[in-house]
C-alpha cells in the first residue's frame, strides 16, 4: 500500500514521457488516450489508498530507501488526500473536455500531466525542499500551457505568471536556507519534533522563526494567489485554454493553500495564522466586487477565485477543528464548482458565445443542459440550497460566528452578496439576446454540433456539487474522516434549518438587487473605470514585496 504513494507521481510523469513520444512518432496517436489512463489511474490509487483504519491514516513511501535526514520521504496524511483527490477530480474533467474540443497536440497533454504530477508532490511531499521542486513542475507547465494559444495576451500573462512567481520562489528558496543552516533539516515531519539531538522548528528563535515563516508563506501565498501577491492571476486564468483555466483555478490555487496549510502549522504560531482571518474576509470581499465590475466572463470567474479563496484563508485562521475542517470542506466544494463554471463558459466559447458580458448570450436555447449545468455552478457558488456550496459556506459563515470575528463574518456575508450579483451577471452567457458587433445573430458555424464528451467533466462536477448539498451530512462525515478529523462530533447538525434557508435566500435577493442597479448606465461607467485600473507588472512586484515585508516586520513585534 505504502508504495502506491509514489506511484500517484510516477504514473502521471510516465504518461507524460508518452505523450512526447508521440511527438517523434505522429503515427501512434496515443497521447489522448494515455492522459485519461494516467487521471484515471491516479483517481483509482487514491481510492485504494482511503483510509481503513487509524492505522493507515498516513502512509509514507521514502524514495531510494534512506534514512533520515537524507532521505526524500512522501507522506499521504489527511491534507495530502484532500489536495490529491481535488487535483484527480478537476483533473478528469479538465481532461475529459481537452480531448472533447478536439485537442490532439501531444505537447498539449505531456505538459498538462505535468503540471498534474507536480501537484500531487505538492500535495504529498514532506521535505520542503521537495516541495519547491514539485512547485516548479507545476510553473513551468502552467507558464507554457497559459501561453498556449499563442495570443499576444496570454503570452503577457505567461511572463507575469513566471516573473511573480519567480520572484516568491526565490524567498521561498531563502527560508529553506536558513532552515537547513539552522536545523540541518528539510523534512516537515522532523522540523515538527524538537528534542535531544533533534533541532526542530522549536529550536529557532521567534524572530527568526517569523522571518523565515514570512519568505516560506510569500512564495506559497503567490501560488495560492492570496492578496496582496494575487495579481498574476486573473489575466493567466482568463487567457489560458478552458481545460487548463479550470485546473489553475479548480485545483491548482487549492493544493497551493493547502501546502501553506502544511508551512504555519509547522511554525505552530496561532498568532501569526490569525492574520489570514482578516486577510481573507477582506480579499472575499474585495475581489467579489472585482468580479461584478468585469465585462469579460473569464476574467469574472478569475476574480471570483480570489474572492472565494478568501473564505478558505478565513476560516483556516480560526485555529479551530470546525474551522479547518470547514477551510477544508470549502475547498473541495469550490474547487469542484469553479472548474465546472471555467469549463461550461469555456464551451460556450467554443460554440459561437462571447467573452464579453454586454454583447454575450443566446445559450439557453442553443444548449439547456449546458445551461442547466451553469445554474448547479451558479447557484452553489452562491450558497444556494441544495448545492454544495450551501452547506460549505454555512461551515465556514459558523466558524467565523464568534465574537472576535464579527467583523470578519459581517464581511463574509457581503462578500455573499456580491458573488450573487457576479453571478447573475454572468447568467448573461445564457440568457441575453446575442448579437455581434454589427447587431447581428451569431454565424452559422457556431452551430455545429456540440460533442458529448465535452460535457462530461462538467456534468460529473455537477453531480458532486448536487450530492454533497443533497446529502451534507453524510459528505462532510466522509471528508472529515479522509483528513484525519476521525470524531463525528466535529459534524455539524442542522444545515438545512429554517433560519439558514431565510438567510441564503435574503443574501439571494440582496445580490439580484445588486445586480440590477450595476446595470444602471452610471453605475455601469464607474464600474468601467475600475475595470480599466489594471495593475501593471511593476505594482504587481511591489505589491509581493510589501506583503513579504509586512509578514516580515511582524517578526518584529
Amino acid at each position: 500500500m505504502h508504495n502506491g504513494v509514489v506511484a500517484l507521481i510516477i504514473i502521471p510523469l510516465a504518461g507524460a514521457t508518452l505523450c512526447m513520444a508521440e511527438k517523434g512518432l505522429p503515427a501512434l496517436r496515443i497521447s489522448r488516450a494515455v492522459t485519461c489512463v494516467a487521471v484515471l489511474a491516479v483517481l483509482g490509487v487514491l481510492v485504494a489508498l482511503l483510509p481503513r483504519g487509524s492505522a493507515e491514516t498516513v502512509l509514507s513511501y521514502r524514495i531510494g530507501g534512506f534514512d533520515a535526514p537524507f532521505a526524500i520521504e512522501l507522506r499521504l496524511d489527511g491534507i495530502g488526500r484532500l489536495g490529491a483527490a481535488v487535483s484527480a477530480i478537476v483533473a478528469v474533467a479538465a481532461t475529459a473536455f481537452s480531448i472533447g474540443q478536439g485537442t490532439r497536440d501531444p505537447y498539449y497533454f505531456a505538459l498538462f500531466l505535468v503540471m498534474f504530477a507536480g501537484m500531487i508532490g505538492v500535495s504529498v511531499t514532506d521535505d520542503i525542499f521537495t516541495m519547491f521542486i514539485m512547485f516548479e513542475l507545476v510553473g513551468i507547465a502552467a507558464y507554457a500551457l497559459i501561453a498556449y494559444g499563442r495570443k499576444p495576451e496570454a503570452v503577457l500573462a505567461s511572463l507575469r505568471y513566471l516573473i511573480l512567481t519567480s520572484v516568491a520562489m526565490a524567498l521561498y528558496l531563502f527560508g529553506v536556507f536558513v532552515i537547513y543552516q539552522k536545523t540541518g533539516a528539510l523534512s516537515l515531519h522532523r522540523l515538527s519534533v524538537s528534542g535531544p539531538g533533534v533541532a526542530g522548528i522549536a529550536s529557532l528563535d521567534r524572530r527568526t522563526s517569523r522571518l523565515v515563516l514570512a519568505a516560506l508563506v510569500t512564495g506559497v501565498a503567490t501560488r495560492a494567489a492570496v492578496v496582496p501577491f494575487h495579481a498574476w492571476l486573473p489575466d493567466a486564468h482568463a487567457n489560458a485554454p478552458h481545460g487548463v483555466s479550470a485546473m489553475l483555478s479548480g485545483a491548482v490555487v487549492k493544493v497551493s493553500f493547502l501546502a501553506l496549510w502544511r508551512l504555519i502549522d509547522l511554525f505552530g504560531d496561532a498568532a501569526y495564522s490569525q492574520i489570514f482571518v482578516w486577510i481573507g474576509a477582506a480579499t472575499a470581499l474585495a475581489a467579489a466586487f472585482q468580479a461584478l465590475a468585469q465585462s469579460d466572463a473569464k476574467k469574472l470567474l478569475a476574480w471570483s477565485t480570489i474572492s472565494q479563496m478568501g473564505y478558505v484563508i478565513a476560516a483556516y485562521g480560526v485555529g479551530t477543528p470546525l474551522s479547518r475542517a470547514a477551510a477544508g470542506y470549502y475547498i473541495v466544494s469550490h474547487g469542484t464548482v469553479k472548474a465546472l463554471l471555467f469549463l461550461v463558459v469555456g464551451t460556450t466559447l467554443l460554440y459561437g458565445g462571447k467573452r464579453n458580458l454586454h454583447r454575450a448570450g443566446g445559450f439557453f436555447r442553443r444548449s439547456p443542459y449546458l445551461f442547466a449545468l451553469f445554474l448547479v455552478g451558479a447557484l452553489s457558488l452562491s450558497g444556494i440550497p441544495p448545492f454544495g456550496g450551501f452547506a460549505a459556506k454555512k461551515l465556514v459563515l459558523a466558524a467565523t460566528a464568534t465574537d472576535d470575528y464579527y467583523v470578519a463574518w459581517v464581511l463574509l456575508r457581503l462578500a455573499g452578496v456580491g458573488t450573487v450579483a457576479s453571478m447573475a451577471k454572468l447568467s448573461a452567457v445564457f440568457l441575453r439576446k446575442t448579437t455581434d458587433d454589427a447587431g447581428h445573430t451569431p454565424p452559422a458555424a457556431s452551430r455545429r454540433r456540440m460533442p458529448v464528451l465535452i460535457v462530461v467533466g462538467p456534468s460529473i462536477l455537477a453531480g458532486l456539487s448536487v450530492v454533497t448539498g443533497v446529502a451534507p451530512r453524510f459528505s462532510q462525515t466522509f471528508l472529515y474522516r479522509l483528513m484525519g478529523y476521525a470524531s463525528p462530533d466535529i459534524v455539524p447538525r442542522g444545515v438545512y434549518e429554517r433560519s439558514s434557508i431565510v438567510e441564503a435566500a435574503a443574501i439571494a435577493l440582496l445580490g439580484l438587487v445588486l445586480y440590477f442597479i450595476t446595470e444602471k448606465p452610471r453605475v455601469t461607467a464607474f464600474l468601467r473605470r475600475i475595470r480599466r485600473r489594471r495593475t501593471s507588472l511593476d505594482t504587481a512586484t511591489i505589491l509581493l514585496v510589501c506583503g513579504f515585508v509586512a509578514l516580515g516586520g511582524f517578526a518584529l513585534l
